[in-house]
């Protein structure tokens, strides 16, 4: 299947599109360049036939929200909303069939952690535009996802660790393995199958974990690792 993965620079798609090589035909593209082996293709994400031009003839798109950590609060909020936006639009208009936005669980952090916190909590995201912009796009998301034109699913992922990392450190540990498992399984599973279901949240099988990932398992078959 043809996928294409924005925001190239960040290790957490890197590693992810490399997982997703194994069985699809990966493209990266990000609005800076990017020196990567796999195909890529810079795009600033514009309103224009530069970003039709991007997901033409792709199959499934999977986005997620560059960190630019010299970016102005403005310019944060701006590509997550209007970046988002135009990839939508674009999608919608070159008839890609299925758009996966990678979300974060640091939308649910304000939440006392002893809390079990699933997808019908209400995002708590404050006013930090670092974690506001994972809001203001799912809300993007939404809209496109109520209009019907094109299947919107949106994976709220956990904390990205490694395998010798301490899971007592944090309550949203996701190993990269079950990050890739997770968007294969969206990838596969049909507009039928998903039953108007359009958020999940996704994280490993933890000790004390918050988020649980029942509804990710029975509308995905998410089957993540029991990690000990």
């Amino acid at each position: 299947m043809k996928i294409l993965l924005t925001s190239a620079k960040s290790d957490t798609i890197h590693r992810i599109s490399t997982g997703l090589t194994k069985s699809h035909t990966v493209t990266l593209s990000d609005r800076n360049h990017v020196s990567t082996d796999l195909q890529f293709i810079q795009s600033s994400l514009n309103h224009d036939a530069g970003t039709n031009a991007l997901v033409r003839n792709q199959e499934v798109v999977i986005h997620s929200l560059d960190n630019d950590s010299k970016a102005s609060d403005s310019d944060i909020l701006d590509a997550a909303m209007r970046c988002t936006y135009n990839l939508l639009f674009a999608s919608v208009e070159e008839k890609v069939p299925k758009f996966i936005y990678i979300s974060s669980l640091t939308l649910m952090d304000a939440y006392n952690e002893k809390y079990i916190v699933s997808e019908s909590w209400e995002p708590m995201p404050q006013t930090n535009p670092s974690i506001l912009r994972y809001h203001l796009a799912e809300l993007v998301c939404r809209e496109f996802s109520l209009e019907g034109n094109i299947d919107v699913i949106v994976l709220r992922f956990g904390e990205i660790v490694d395998q010798d990392h301490m899971l007592t450190q944090t309550k949203s540990a996701l190993y990269v393995e079950d990050a890739i498992n997770a968007i294969n399984m969206a990838i596969k599973t049909s507009r039928n199958e998903l039953n108007n279901k359009r958020l999940f949240h996704i994280q490993s099988k933890i000790p004390n974990g918050q988020y649980p990932t029942l509804s990710a398992e029975n509308t995905l078959g998410y089957n993540p690792v029991k990690h000990i």
